[in-house]
């Protein structure tokens, strides 16, 4: 967490002129006073489609600066869909494989229709986040399911943009990502330590199909950016954007922290900082970062 926010009680939030305040990120863009380093690749959605950002590349979504802790990908052919293999149903690839590789899964057959890959074993207790991206084809309801017993779905509404059941196993999500894109995810503990349970699929009839991307299964309390793999997993290093002071003040932070919470331009969250002393962003997505010096 980026620090205590100004309780809304009090008068709204002025931010200082420039002449008071060090700017570390404006809009997004890094600033100067700022640095910024990834150790490794990482994609980005710019609002149509998936790209690929090379090592230290800061990325930018919606006007914010996009900052994640390190995470791993356990599922195989995340960003290759079309390499998998489907059960009842026919996965055909829409796009050349690589980022932003779309597949079509089409039921062959009335019933479940379900795409199957490989992915690293899980440890049992453990909380994971499955996800992937989904549109709607001829079909708008898919679910997700990830433990072993019992098989649990959550079903989702692509068409409303909607939970329509949820396991009680799980705690699910769908985010709109724009385009006629959403993500789908279920948070869930382990409860096996193989990883074939882990699937996206839809009940409909024959003929019936989605568009899928990038499966995703990390450890966590939520899923992270889309992290390419193939034949194996892969890990994303740490968004890191540092600033070392040279006087004690306080940093300042508009955007959305990665729990959840939102920092208004009125109450952004606020840290202390020491003079000679690197301060490092919390994760989340940050729009406007600045430093004021102390009273």
């Amino acid at each position: 967490m980026p620090g205590n926010a100004i309780p809304r009680t009090i008068p709204v939030f002025i931010r200082p002129a420039s002449g008071d305040r060090l700017d570390l990120v404006t809009a997004g863009v890094i600033q100067p006073a700022a640095t910024f380093s990834r150790a490794s690749a990482a994609i980005l959605w710019d609002g149509t489609a998936f790209r690929a950002v090379d090592p230290d590349v800061p990325r930018v979504e919606g006007g914010a600066l996009v900052i994640e802790r390190a995470a791993t990908n356990s599922a195989y052919h995340a960003t290759d869909i079309g390499a998998l293999s489907s059960s009842s149903a026919i996965i055909t690839p829409r796009d050349a494989f690589g980022v932003g590789a779309w597949a079509t899964l089409t039921a062959n057959a009335d019933g479940s229709a379900l795409l199957i890959g490989s992915a690293d074993g899980m440890t049992v207790g453990e909380t994971y986040t499955f996800s992937c991206y989904v549109r709607a084809g001829t079909r708008d309801h898919i679910f997700l399911q990830g433990r072993q017993s019992g098989y649990p779905k959550t079903i989702f509404d692509l068409a409303a943009g909607a939970i329509s059941a949820e396991a009680s196993e799980y705690t699910s999500a769908i985010t709109p990502l724009g385009n006629a894109v959403f993500r789908c995810s279920i948070r869930f503990v382990s409860d096996t330590a193989g990883s074939y349970i882990v699937a996206l699929g839809f009940t409909a009839q024959t003929g019936d199909s989605v568009d899928v991307y990038g499966r995703q299964l990390e450890r966590g309390p939520g899923p992270t950016s889309l992290i390419a793999t193939s034949r194996g997993s892969a890990t994303r290093a740490a968004d890191v954007l540092s600033h070392r002071p040279t006087t004690a003040g306080t940093v300042h932070l508009i955007g959305t922290a990665a729990d959840g919470t939102a920092y208004p331009a009125d109450t952004p969250g606020t840290a202390p900082v020491t003079a000679g002393i690197p301060w490092t962003a919390p994760p989340g997505r940050w729009s406007d970062v600045w430093v004021t010096p102390a009273a």
